[in-house]
């Protein structure tokens, strides 16, 4: 569910044992690309009323900072913000923490990668990372990559090998992770298949 939009959802889901529905994982999103869409930022009251509906979930999607300008109902990269977007969503990423450790939850916060090819990706997630104490981001559990719902299925498979041959990422972070933008059996069939292999290890 989404943190920002779907509070009725979470409402549904509250007077009863998610466990029993959803036997592993309730993912709640941010409203990241919502905010992005609309060309703005959401104010510190309303992340942490987002943060406040996402800890009511096993795992919560950070707010990214995307290196992307939405023009005439499109996307476009943007390489000139990739630091700069990176350091951001580190930031988001440790507010986000924060709001967590003062709720007094389990939820477990999902850092978000963007970029467009390694060099752009791995910068992204250094400046990313960077923003947290080592025992933060040694704690992160889970991995996210951002941005794949504009590609198609081989460039997506190649993002996703790409995000996994960052260095730096803790393995820890690596053994949990997750495609934001799979729309469909295609674009996913050619990641299941190579996933057999030795080069997505865990």
């Amino acid at each position: 569910y989404n943190g920002f939009s779907e509070e009725h959802f979470v409402t549904r889901i509250a007077p009863c044992d998610f466990q029993e529905l959803y036997p592993q994982f309730l993912y709640s999103d941010s409203g990241g690309l919502q905010q992005a869409r609309m060309n703005a930022k959401f104010s510190r009251e309303t992340k942490r009323g987002i943060y406040f509906q996402q800890k009511k979930s096993t795992h919560a999607f950070a707010f990214d900072e995307m290196p992307f300008e939405y023009i005439n109902n499109s996307m476009v990269f943007r390489p000139e913000r990739v630091d700069e977007c990176g350091t951001q969503a580190g930031k988001n990423l440790k507010e986000q923490i924060e709001a967590f450790d003062e709720f007094n939850t389990d939820t477990k916060p999902i850092g978000i990668v963007q970029g467009m090819d390694l060099d752009s990706l791995s910068t992204y997630t250094r400046n990313m990372l960077g923003q947290l104490e080592d025992h933060r981001k040694y704690n992160l559990e889970c991995l996210a990559l951002g941005g794949v719902i504009w590609l198609n299925p081989v460039d997506a498979l190649h993002k996703t090998v790409q995000t996994l041959q960052i260095s730096g990422i803790p393995d820890k972070m690596r053994s949990h992770f997750h495609i934001l933008g799979i729309t469909g059996w295609k674009k996913i069939l050619p990641i299941l298949i190579i996933s057999k292999s030795d080069i997505f290890k865990g």
